[in-house]
């Protein structure tokens, strides 16, 4: 029973390992790339039509 609760504890980062970091048994999820918006908001200039 405790070493079911202490195996869900995660383990405190340790100071070599990056801030972001999930283990090596994990992958890092995908970030989807942000689109870049395909038309300038209302009010705003095209630079690359300028």
């Amino acid at each position: 029973m405790f070493a079911t609760i202490k195996s869900l504890i995660p383990e405190p980062r340790q100071a070599s390992q990056p801030r972001n970091y999930v283990g090596r048994h994990r992958q890092p999820e995908p970030v989807p790339p942000v689109p870049a918006p395909t038309s300038p908001a209302p009010g705003e200039p095209d630079e690359s039509a300028a």
